[in-house]
């Protein structure tokens, strides 16, 4: 089909310019017709929307990786333009055209030329499944059929801000924990490799009966030397088969299980999870979302398949009839607390408010246990060192007192 450039007046009078792809002009002027603008000239064109970076942007923008970042921002952004009175394509044309991530630029020039031949955003966005996540397309898609767009995207926008902070939180708690063990680790090795050998001989040159713990270090280390190669495809090798087991189904459901019950970490993404959950909740309630498709939406995109399931099963008793409060109190996963604030929620007709106060005081709980965490993993830490510590006097030094004796005795 032909594509045609086009001039026009939206209903706020401001000029609209685009292109459309359609069968001849009178299809032009329907389209631009029932978008509400009013159509000033319309000429054929064989140039194509954003041909000077076309070649540029398709062939880079793949390498290019959207952040979460990225789309919070352009959420944000593209709620401001269509509260200012700025149509959704000439908005999405002009993101386009500031855009600095080239993956970004091009998925709104997908999105820009969707519009143009007369699509609606969300059609555009589910091809983009890996950019958009379920949750944020589906509150769109709300938005969209209930006039209620710019809300819907501040929304959207607030609870990916909100989400990203849990996230960097937790992970910057993390680092610590993780810095130490990896020292624990190079230490081990350095143990192994370079000084448990100069003590084997030593040991060797006196000839004195070694204790078992002794034995077992020696052997380990000479293991670890002589067939080094085989402790590294060991390493991978558990590490490959681990990966394996948990990309399957019921692995990642133990995985995922096994995680939230993890010593002190366990508890900071178990309250994350249901944060996540309580405020996606809340949005959807609020745009009017039904709850039986919210309910997965919200569970797939708190990354654990163990509550994934817990809320499918919730779902299921709601499409039987039941309340929500009944199922969630069935499923085991939230505090009595928290249930009855859920229970007079749904009594009272404020559950979004309600369910945000819930997510509110799940966020609370984890920037609590992110403060304490270091307190908290700090015995666990120590003992670890004080084990290697003492592996090393039973098999270094026990042998030295009784080379000691020995001598001595002579």
């Amino acid at each position: 089909m032909p594509l045609y450039d086009y001039k026009g007046r939206g209903e706020n009078g401001a000029l609209v310019t685009g292109q459309i792809e359609a069968a001849s002009q009178a299809q032009v002027a329907n389209q631009l017709s029932k978008r509400r603008i009013i159509p000033v000239a319309i000429k054929e064109t064989k140039k194509k929307l954003g041909d000077k970076q076309s070649f540029f942007t398709l062939s880079f923008s793949k390498k290019t990786k959207i952040k979460s970042d990225d789309i919070t921002f352009f959420a944000r952004q593209l709620y401001t333009l269509l509260r200012a009175g700025v149509p959704v394509a000439q908005a999405l044309q002009g993101l386009r055209d500031s855009a600095t991530n080239l993956g970004l630029k091009n998925v709104l020039h997908d999105l820009a030329i969707g519009l143009e031949k007369g699509e609606d955003l969300t059609t555009g966005m589910k091809r983009h499944p890996k950019i958009f996540s379920h949750l944020f397309i589906s509150m769109v898609g709300v938005g969209e059929a209930m006039g209620k767009l710019p809300e819907v995207l501040l929304e959207v926008s607030k609870y990916l801000q909100q989400e990203k902070e849990v996230k960097d939180r937790v992970k910057a708690a993390m680092r610590y924990p993780l810095m130490v063990m990896s020292s624990i680790g190079i230490a081990i090795v350095v143990l192994n490799v370079f000084v448990i050998p100069r003590f084997s001989d030593m040991f060797s040159k006196f000839g004195a009966d070694l204790p078992m713990p002794t034995k077992i270090i020696m052997g380990f280390s000479d293991f670890t030397i002589n067939y080094w190669y085989i402790v590294i495809m060991m390493i991978f090798g558990l590490y490959y088969g681990a990966k394996r087991y948990t990309d399957t189904p019921k692995g990642k459901l133990l995985w995922h299980r096994a995680k939230l019950k993890l010593p002190v970490i366990g508890k900071i993404l178990y309250g994350a999870a249901l944060a996540r959950f309580s405020r996606g909740f809340a949005i959807t309630s609020n745009a009017g979302l039904p709850v039986v498709q919210a309910l997965p939406l919200i569970a797939s995109v708190i990354d654990n398949r163990y509550l994934e399931a817990k809320f499918d099963e919730v779902r299921k008793g709601v499409e039987r009839g039941e309340t929500i409060s009944s199922n969630l109190k069935k499923s085991g996963v939230f505090p009595s607390t928290v249930l009855q604030m859920i229970s007079v929620g749904e009594e009272t007709g404020q559950l979004e408010d309600l369910l945000i106060e819930v997510s509110e005081y799940f966020e609370r709980e984890v920037d609590y246990n992110l403060k304490g965490l270091s307190a908290s993993i700090e015995p666990i830490l120590i003992g670890a060192i004080g084990l290697i510590v003492l592996l090393v006097l039973l098999g270094v030094f026990l042998p030295l007192w009784g080379t000691i004796e020995v001598m001595s005795g002579r």
